[in-house]
């Protein structure tokens, strides 16, 4: 009898062993996992910051170009205006317009 429960202690030895090691190699997957999941988090915030930083660049383009535009909408009108009034003073300044009937 005394055979048997020192044979049952070795094998309940051997699977607190194993139990052991497995519970060794958890924590060690446990960790490369939580390591793995930092360096994902800090990946994604990284991107989402240079996401944030196009956003902004972006937005910064648009109002460049609104401001653009609104400067050549004003040229142009400018110009339009003088070509107007040139070719106005050419009419009424030209011999044709002048009453020769």
């Amino acid at each position: 009898a005394a055979d048997g429960a020192a044979r049952k202690a070795a094998r309940l030895e051997e699977a607190v062993s194993g139990a052991e090691e497995r519970c060794r190699s958890l924590q060690a997957l446990l960790q490369e996992a939580r390591a793995e999941a930092a360096a994902r988090r800090d990946a994604v915030a990284a991107a989402e910051s240079k996401c944030r930083e196009g956003q902004e660049a972006a937005a910064a383009a648009c109002a460049d170009a609104r401001s653009l535009e609104t400067r050549l909408r004003g040229a142009v009108e400018e110009t339009e205006a003088a070509a107007a009034a040139a070719a106005s003073q050419r009419h009424s300044s030209s011999p044709s317009s002048s009453t020769q009937h």
